[in-house]
């Protein structure tokens, strides 16, 4: 009977693994700012004017691998989401989650 060798290239695919989940980390946070700055620049083209007090409040902020964007006015979730007296205007998530996917996107495609 004839001696089989067995050959793996197990050791390169696992190395192939840790660089990908690198590569992963270190855009996370550029990918998530990009999503940020580009749903805050959308979220004040389409934010609702009356007094301007809700477009002048909306603020971004960024903390590790999360980005924030927010008002801490009282009736501006009201005007997102909407209310039994009016329509919702949708200023912030329908843009965040435009901005999140296209981020996403871009990152998939870098080699």
């Amino acid at each position: 009977m004839a001696d089989v060798e067995m050959v793996s290239n197990g050791d390169e695919v696992a190395e192939w693994l840790d660089d990908q989940v690198d590569d992963f980390a270190d855009t996370r946070a550029g990918m998530i700012k990009q999503a940020t700055d580009d749903a805050y620049k959308k979220a004040l083209d389409e934010v609702p004017v009356d007094t301007g007090a809700l477009k002048e409040s909306l603020t971004k902020r960024y903390a590790g691998n999360e980005g924030e964007i927010y008002s801490e006015l009282e009736y501006a979730p009201h005007v997102g989401l909407g209310t039994i007296y009016m329509d919702q205007q949708d200023y912030l998530w329908g843009p965040a989650r435009k901005a999140l996917k296209k981020a996403l996107k871009d990152f998939a495609k870098d080699d």
